[in-house]
């Protein structure tokens, strides 16, 4: 059994490889710790663009809140999420989350365009 805790820890120290293990043996993506952060606000909150689309890719939650501020992963170091690429992912990979991002820090304009039909479903409830 995995250490979901040991997961935090590791993210938070920025040790990609061994994140990634901890992934491959099972561990909880989303798991809280005792302020409500998850490993993506972690990553996010040091700067760690590696571990966010590692995360990312494996679908991880951008919705949680953090305990005390009411604060989504989509704070902590906005000029990674202010990214092309990571919006772009963001929409492929979590459609179900494109409207809470949309209603925070706002899909880019050309985004928006690109990727209307996803959308589109989005706002229908389909996802």
């Amino acid at each position: 059994m995995v250490d979901d805790g040991l997961l935090l820890r590791v993210t938070k120290s920025g040790n990609f490889e061994e994140v990634k293990k901890l992934l491959d043996d099972g561990a909880d993506m989303d798991v809280r710790d005792s302020n409500g952060r998850t490993p993506l606000m972690c990553a996010s909150k040091h700067g760690n663009r590696k571990i966010v689309e590692l995360l990312l890719d494996r679908c991880a939650d951008i919705s949680p809140v953090n305990k005390y501020h009411d604060r989504t992963c989509l704070y902590y170091n906005r000029c990674i999420w202010r990214l092309e690429y990571i919006q772009e992912l963001i929409i492929n990979k979590q459609p179900h989350n494109i409207k809470f991002f949309d209603d925070k820090i706002g899909i880019l304009p050309e985004l928006k365009e690109k990727h209307k039909d996803v959308i589109e479903l989005v706002e229908m409830g389909i996802f």
